[in-house]
């Protein structure tokens, strides 16, 4: 009896040491897995080394130089700060044209190190300084560095992009050809911004516009005039700074907008009362592609208020924030024509039709008199008479001249046709409601 017992207290124990060491282990592990590694840290190279490199890099043995500038490469943005100093003359030693070049080639390998590890800030200041460094011998540095930027710019456009993701900025692309002249005869195809949003919820400061700046150069030749950058109202920003960066970029188009956004383009952006002007573009998952609205779409009112220009439009929708519903009163490029026929009265307020004089676009009726004949024979205000006797008519002035040229008795036939109205869910510029 007491073997057998004295083995039960010996299996007792046992499992007991193993609990407890499994339980350490797992405490052990659950620790390691909830402690997350440091961030990568940026190798610098000491002072006191660079300046014995950057000596290095004018001795006369190919090895000694080519060894300087292997350990410069594992630097940062202190060490192209001491390459810029050294090709401009600003060291005691004189930058031979072999240690300029040098000198480049160590920049742009740190620069697209610290890309590839997503290190933006660091890779922009060391970008100005390698552009710095270029200023210093254009003629021998500029060529290797058109080169430089034509290969990469794929990269150096990412890096942007990134950036301005995280600090909020909204971006519009569109599809390019892109061409790589004495490096590839094959041509190639990428997207790249030509409109930029920055809104109330932009988390960076002014100096991080460079980023923008960089992009809209980028797109220079291909999108032209077409590029645009946008202050949504409630931007940090102020106006003035988005002006001042457009003035370095020609083309750039600047303009401040409202937080709530339609999202469409007109053929007439400007601001001719008299001109006509649809609809020629729904921007994809915005509030007017969701509501259905459709190329050659001619909006004609906004919750009730007449629309002149496109630029009337984006100003009637500074009253409205994300998420507001507005109705708006479309003629549809399809809507059908119908005829009306009456007397003609002696008036048209006799027969209860009241036209809109300030709408130039085209005529419209403004309001039809309650139980009248115009009432009796359907007209209302969401009609645009085409014709007055089968004669084009072009404005509320261009109707009045041929209407006073009727007798009264005479046979009047109105050619009119009926406005659409769209319930539309705005959507925001920027932020959760975009």
């Amino acid at each position: 009896m007491d073997s057998i017992a004295m083995r039960f207290l010996r299996r007792g124990i046992v499992s007991s040491l193993l609990g407890a060491i499994l339980c350490c282990q797992t405490d052990a592990l659950s620790a390691t897995q909830r402690k997350l590694p440091p961030p990568p840290g940026v190798p610098e190279v000491t002072p006191a080394l660079r300046r014995e490199l950057l000596r290095e890099l004018t001795d006369d043995d190919f090895r000694v130089r080519e060894h300087a500038s292997n350990v410069l490469r594992q630097g940062s943005v202190d060490t192209i700060k001491s390459l810029k100093q050294y090709v401009a003359g600003q060291e005691e030693w004189e930058a031979t044209v072999e240690g300029k070049v040098r000198a480049l080639q160590i920049s742009q390998d740190v620069y697209l190190r610290l890309l590839r590890w997503q290190l933006d800030d660091d890779a922009l200041r060391v970008r100005g300084m390698i552009d710095e460094i270029r200023l210093a011998d254009d003629p021998l540095l500029g060529p290797r560095l058109d080169t430089f930027h034509v290969t990469h710019a794929a990269l150096m456009e990412r890096a942007s992009i990134r950036s301005l993701v995280r600090l909020n900025a909204v971006m519009e692309f569109r599809k390019v050809p892109r061409y790589f002249p004495g490096i590839s005869k094959q041509d190639f195809s990428t997207e790249l911004p030509f409109h930029v949003f920055i809104g109330e919820d932009w988390l960076g400061e002014e100096k991080d516009l460079r980023h923008v700046e960089l992009l809209l150069l980028l797109g220079e030749s291909q999108f032209g005039n077409s590029r645009a950058l946008y202050r949504i109202h409630g931007c940090p920003i102020p106006l003035e700074a988005f002006q001042d960066l457009a003035a370095g970029l020609p083309g750039v188009f600047v303009e401040e907008r409202s937080r709530a956004r339609l999202g469409i383009a007109a053929n007439n952006p400007q601001f001719g009362d008299f001109l006509d002007w649809e609809v020629t573009q729904i921007h994809p998952g915005s509030s007017a592609a969701h509501a259905g609205l459709r190329t050659k779409d001619r909006i004609v009112r906004l919750e009730g208020e007449i629309i002149k220009t496109f630029r009337d439009l984006t100003i009637k929708l500074e009253a409205y924030k994300p998420a507001d519903i507005v109705t708006l009163d479309v003629l549809r490029d399809q809507s059908v024509a119908r005829e009306v026929t009456m007397q003609v009265p002696a008036s048209l307020e006799e027969i209860g039709i009241k036209l809109d004089a300030d709408f130039q676009r085209f005529t419209i009726i403004q309001s039809i008199k309650k139980d009248s004949e115009a009432e009796r024979l359907g007209l209302n205000h969401l009609l645009r008479i085409d014709r007055l006797n089968g004669q084009p008519v072009n404005g509320p002035d261009n109707f009045l001249l041929y209407y006073t040229r009727l007798k009264p008795g005479e046979t009047m036939v109105l050619t009119v046709r009926e406005f659409e109205q769209v319930s539309v869910t705005l959507r925001g510029w920027v932020g959760p409601y975009r």
